[in-house]
């Protein structure tokens, strides 16, 4: 064994991802190939606002939140389950690069933030700790923000890290002591 060899070993720890260990804290094997499958129900909201008003409302379907693109407030649209045809329908009217749209679909992707063309991305993974299985549980977040509108994709709708934001949002509004106005509109 050669000098090099001798240290080389360590610079890839191919022993540290096949054991079960590593599986069972990751709860996954990080050297298979992961793929996703299509969410069976998205859940969409829109939080579109101003500073005199909050309007939240559920939306049937991806192609609904188009009137948001250029409303004159700020449009936060929020997405629980993913499907690859709806992030390329909002992708493309909202001016998305198909490469950040593969980014939000893809599974395993490290964290980044990402600026093109106008639109800043950042992807997260979201942990929590699962009690009954003693292991690490991931969520993928992405976050989209574009001139006048926000665009959010998480995987898993029980889990939302967003509700401590949507609070604040929903908060009376400081200067004039009122509450902040908020119709609830659920087609």
């Amino acid at each position: 064994m050669t000098k090099a060899e001798k240290y080389f070993r360590y610079f890839i720890p191919v022993s540290l991802f096949g054991t079960n260990r590593t599986k069972q804290i990751l709860n996954i094997n990080p050297t298979t190939n992961l793929s996703r499958k299509d969410a069976e129900k998205v859940f969409i909201t829109v939080y579109d606002y101003d500073n005199n008003s909050l309007n939240e409302c559920r939306l049937q379907k991806v192609e609904d939140s188009f009137k948001y693109r250029s409303n004159h407030h700020i449009s936060w649209i929020n997405l629980d389950g993913l499907r690859r045809a709806d992030v390329d329908i909002i992708s493309e009217h909202f001016g998305i690069h198909p490469l950040i749209a593969e980014d939000i679909v893809s599974v395993g992707q490290r964290p980044k933030m990402d600026e093109v063309e106008g639109i800043l991305y950042c992807l997260l993974n979201m942990l929590y700790y699962n009690e009954p299985t003693e292991t690490v549980d991931q969520e993928q977040v992405s976050i989209i923000l574009g001139e006048d509108f926000v665009i959010t994709f998480q995987e898993d709708p029980e889990r939302d890290v967003f509700n401590p934001i949507r609070d604040k949002l929903k908060m009376p509004i400081q200067n004039s002591g009122k509450e902040a106005p908020t119709t609830y509109v659920i087609p």
